[in-house]
């Protein structure tokens, strides 16, 4: 494309280039939704005396925070080939490349938990100086379970704080009390065979306008 002359192209990719405020924030809710479901998950089988399962249940979060270091950054992120490329363009990629790394690739199952609290204190701290919530304390501390206000002793960021935090500053009621599940990308894997070749994204649309539907009657 060497010409725009009407300017249509230009404003489909202006209004293209990110999504809308209240969505952003939704996303960023489901985000951190996610990553309070594995956060407990490298202390809960390091409880258990298994290795490997603590090793597997640390790519997750690594993963996860990676993407919400994406949307803090208000960029797509793009599909695994160039995932962790497009990552090391961030300056959060400098500060937090090195306990990634040694949360990816530590033998050591205390040592990649601790790089775990590290990372999810500072993407706490980012979300606080994004300034798109009231600022809540970043520290990790030790893992609420939400059942009879059980506690256990390995530390984590307890997540869904932020999750609330985000959700609550939505301002279409609608989305506001949608479940935060997330987007496509989010909810499944989103492979080339799900998006391009079947009629998946096509019914999930119509079961988010759906979800938003009854949400508005509910109001």
């Amino acid at each position: 494309m060497f010409h725009d002359d009407a300017g249509q192209l230009s404003e489909a990719r202006r209004a293209l280039a990110w999504y809308p405020r209240d969505v952003w924030l939704w996303l960023m809710a489901s985000q951190w939704r996610i990553i309070a479901d594995q956060e407990p998950l490298p202390g809960r089988t390091s409880e258990a005396g298994d290795q490997r399962g603590t090793r597997l249940a640390l790519t997750s979060p690594a993963r996860s925070a990676m993407q919400l270091c994406f949307l803090q950054e208000r960029r797509y992120w793009p599909y695994t080939k160039w995932f962790s490329r497009a990552f090391s363009e961030f300056d959060a990629a400098q500060e937090l490349g090195a306990d990634l790394d040694r949360l990816l690739g530590s033998s050591n199952p205390a040592q990649g938990i601790a790089a775990v609290v590290t990372v999810l204190e500072h993407l706490a701290g980012r979300q606080n100086n994004l300034q798109i919530a009231p600022a809540l304390d970043p520290r990790c501390r030790p893992f609420e379970v939400g059942i009879n206000q059980a506690v256990r002793p390995y530390l984590v960021l307890n997540a869904e704080r932020f999750a609330q935090a985000c959700a609550e500053q939505i301002g279409d009621s609608r989305l506001r009390r949608l479940p935060t599940v997330g987007g496509i990308d989010q909810l499944t894997h989103a492979g080339d065979l799900l998006v391009n070749f079947t009629s998946w994204p096509t019914a999930l649309i119509k079961v988010y306008e759906q979800q938003l539907n009854i949400t508005g009657e509910s109001s």
